[in-house]
């Protein structure tokens, strides 16, 4: 016949305290003296007690879990993200779940739900969408902070931790025109019909894009502001976040002929340069290439890829220390903070001057 399973009032017992003080101790919240603690784990360990998480979230208001929702748990730059906020999540004492919304507003709006059920104490998110973001103020409706990374939610009131895109993507089309480059094509993610595309690059406020149409915006405006005409041509929309949509959108740049080709993020950057394989073009002799994220398969290419880089790691362990931080203090003030990182051009092998 089976043991059972060591009980909190097995716990109590050989340790000489209460059941109440076991919850405490194991639990994390309330007081205990330093001896009644570590008499109380010291009782747990010799019995292989695990204390039942649900009846800990009962007890005390918390799972001691937080949340990670991402829109592509394999893209290098989003499990770099995750990989930092879990270190971080764990050092403080969290347990972290994560989940994969696939681009899809439907599944997030479900991981989002998910994760409530699981009563995560607080959420990391990538959003989908700049916009729809209703779900989300539902989450701090009932109290659980949000942290938004990447995408940046217009008319909400979450934490964000982002990068200026809309710069990053100026910055990236002048390092090419500074080179001499005049037929400048980029490759770009949007799933929506043309239309609709061209019709929010209109809006007055770019916040309200997601992080590659701000990106197209600004190597719109370094056209502009150089005194270059933009050819509609030459603006490859990738559908989906692939590296075949990549290649493909590539393809379509070389048949109208470039002398230099921006990837807005690094899963479309791998197509590209499928496609410049493919077409037996030598990078950076016949044109030049600039990348997004300085992930790191971009240093093992050959030449190693001229990128436009931010922190990856950092997103990640200020997203993650800004919710700690609304965890430890929930009393503290609730506006809500938001956190531009700096990003910077990496000059690699794939650019140079005419």
């Amino acid at each position: 016949m089976s043991k059972s399973a060591p009980t909190s009032a097995d716990v109590a017992r050989l340790a000489g305290v209460s059941r109440p003080t076991v919850n405490r101790v194991l639990g994390g919240y309330g007081y205990a003296s330093p001896d009644t603690i570590d008499k109380v784990k010291a009782a747990a360990t010799s019995l292989g007690y695990r204390q039942n998480a649900a009846a800990r979230t009962l007890l005390t208001g918390r799972s001691g879990t937080v949340g990670v929702i991402v829109v592509d748990i394999e893209n290098p730059y989003f499990s770099t993200i995750v990989a930092e906020v879990c270190r971080a999540a764990q050092a403080a004492g969290y347990q972290t779940l994560i989940m994969s919304s696939e681009g899809d507003s439907t599944v997030e709006a479900q991981a989002v739900e998910a994760m409530l059920a699981q009563r995560v104490d607080g959420l990391i998110i990538a959003p989908n969408s700049a916009s729809a973001t209703d779900h989300l103020d539902a989450v701090t409706a009932v109290g659980v902070p949000v942290v938004a990374i990447d995408r940046i939610p217009v008319a909400s009131q979450l934490n964000t931790v982002s990068i200026d895109n809309v710069q990053a993507g100026y910055d990236a089309t002048c390092l090419l025109i500074e080179e001499g480059r005049k037929r400048i094509g980029i490759v770009t993610y949007d799933p929506r019909p043309h239309a609709a595309i061209w019709a929010a690059l209109d809006t007055p406020n770019p916040h309200e894009l997601n992080p590659s149409p701000q990106r197209l915006l600004g190597y719109l405006q370094a056209l502009r502001s150089a005194g270059l005409r933009a050819d509609p041509d030459l603006i490859a929309f990738a559908p989906k976040q692939s590296n075949k949509a990549g290649l493909e959108a590539t393809d379509r740049l070389l048949s109208y002929g470039v002398d230099a080709i921006f990837a807005t993020d690094n899963v479309l950057s791998v197509g590209s340069y499928f496609s410049f394989s493919a077409h037996e073009i030598t990078v950076p002799d016949q044109l030049s290439f600039v990348a997004f994220d300085d992930v790191e398969w971009t240093k093992l290419t050959n030449p190693p890829l001229t990128v436009v880089a931010h922190s990856i790691t950092s997103m990640g362990t200020r997203a993650a220390g800004i919710l700690l931080q609304r965890l430890q203090s929930p009393s503290a003030s609730a506006e809500p903070s938001h956190l531009v990182l700096e990003h910077k051009i990496i000059r690699r092998g794939t650019t140079r001057p005419l």
